[in-house]
């Protein structure tokens, strides 16, 4: 992967963070602190997303 891909991936997930810590009630720098996964689950094998989930360690 290029480098302006990886900084674009990087852009996008970084705005993606910046909402989710704003739904969560949180700074980004706190949401920043957290260890998460993301849970994704779809079914059938029509790959839409049908629930998504995060968990906090």
């Amino acid at each position: 992967m290029g480098q302006a891909k990886e900084r674009m991936i990087e852009i996008e997930e970084e705005k993606f963070n910046k909402k989710l810590a704003q739904y969560l009630g949180i700074s980004y720098d706190e949401f920043c602190e957290l260890e998460y996964t993301m849970d994704t689950e779809t079914c059938n094998d029509d790959d839409y997303l049908y629930q998504n989930g995060i968990k906090t360690d």
